[in-house]
């Protein structure tokens, strides 16, 4: 049987990118979501492109039926460098090291904009923990974040995937409306417990 199938290649497509809380406990945030078959004995392999190069690491499937998982074309990979990334803290520090501000963010609605008399995009502050590195730098709640390492942000979740990729320990850029007014900050990033 395994003779016959030793060499084997499934071609199957990257339908999302971004996907989030589709593992229970799971804290990581960017997901890529393919059809590549990913059952029960198989995650960890590679999900390779159209070159062979490796893009991700599977690590996951959909299933309602949580007694007799099975395989329902829906699986979820991590990306390769967010792998390598981790791989390398590992090796260096011996765990995995994730960037951290010390931000509570919401997307921004409009009644929210509405209220703050804002027009435009970005990612809603609700919150600065204490004696964290968004404090000392001097984000508050209710600032609009516009842009975070020159690069404009959206959304929540794509702005806290941006921070825990940071290196630990660097100067972060955070562009913010406050109050009918652009300011320009820096952070230092900080490690996430």
């Amino acid at each position: 049987f395994s003779e016959n199938l030793s060499h084997t290649f499934t071609t199957r497509i990257v339908s999302a990118k971004g996907r989030s809380n589709i593992i229970r406990g799971q804290s990581y945030e960017d997901f890529i979501q393919t059809d590549a078959a990913i059952n029960p004995g198989n995650s960890g392999g590679p999900l390779l492109n159209h070159l062979g190069e490796i893009i991700a690491i599977n690590v996951s499937i959909y299933t309602e039926d949580q007694e007799n998982p099975g395989f329902q074309g829906i699986g979820f990979s991590i990306p390769a460098n967010d792998v390598m990334r981790t791989l390398e803290y590992i090796l260096d520090k011996g765990r995995p090291i994730h960037g951290y501000l010390g931000l509570a963010t919401r997307d921004l609605k409009q009644h929210v904009a509405r209220d703050l008399n804002y027009s435009g995009q970005g990612v809603f502050v609700s919150g600065v923990t204490p004696n964290s590195p968004a404090s000392k730098a001097g984000l508050e709640p209710y600032d609009i974040i516009l842009a975070f390492q020159g690069e404009g942000v959206t959304n929540a979740r794509g702005l806290l995937n941006r921070i825990r990729r940071s290196k630990v320990g660097a100067d972060s850029e955070i562009s913010v409306w406050r109050k009918d007014e652009v300011i320009n900050l820096k952070a230092i990033v900080g490690e996430a417990n």
